[in-house]
């Protein structure tokens, strides 16, 4: 059998396609990674690929998430228009696109489980949250608290998500064993 270069999209419907045979992540490892030149790459895929029981047991949260994101690309949209009626020039429209991209990128890469952004869309929410603190506009306190509750919400929602559908997904913390195989159970 001759080896070949990994396809991430390929080996992630592989892994679903075992998965549903009833095959656990190691035998899945097993199984892939003499077809391919990247051992370590194949470990990190299965670990950054959710598991059907686990994606039906969190979707609640995972839906908040979503919810959640998308109120905050909704406020920066409003954010924009107002930006860009303030300045009462066309060219501030393009505002309006930008201020929200970030979050409208996280919403789109949480909605597809990507297991990295997780992580990185919590750590920006906490630096949202440490930016409503130190920020002292001139807006009504309650502004303020829903934002709070808002970053606070996605922290914890981020965090846990990332937990719990990939509990093993440390990509930079992969180290063989002694015959070059990965554990990823």
């Amino acid at each position: 059998m001759t080896k070949k270069s990994v396809v991430k999209k390929e080996v992630v419907t592989r892994i679903n396609d075992l998965r549903v045979e009833g095959k656990g992540n190691q035998e899945i490892y097993a199984i892939l990674s003499p077809e391919y030149f990247d051992r370590k790459e194949i470990a990190k895929i299965i670990t950054a690929t959710v598991t059907f029981e686990r994606k039906e047991q969190y979707k609640v949260a995972q839906y908040a998430l979503l919810v959640l994101i998308g109120i905050t690309i909704l406020f920066k949209v409003m954010f924009g228009f107002a930006f860009a009626l303030a300045l009462q020039s066309k060219v501030a429209l393009i505002t309006v696109l930008i201020f929200p991209a970030l979050n409208i990128f996280f919403f789109v890469q949480v909605y597809r489980y990507e297991a990295a952004i997780y992580r990185l869309c919590g750590i920006f929410a906490l630096i949202g949250l440490t930016r409503s603190f130190t920020n002292k506009i001139d807006a009504p306190d309650w502004t303020m608290a829903v934002d709070v509750i808002i970053a606070l919400s996605m922290v914890a929602l981020c965090f846990f998500l990332d937990s719990k559908l990939f509990p093993n997904f440390t990509p930079n913390n992969m180290k063989p064993d002694k015959n070059g195989d990965f554990r990823v159970e």
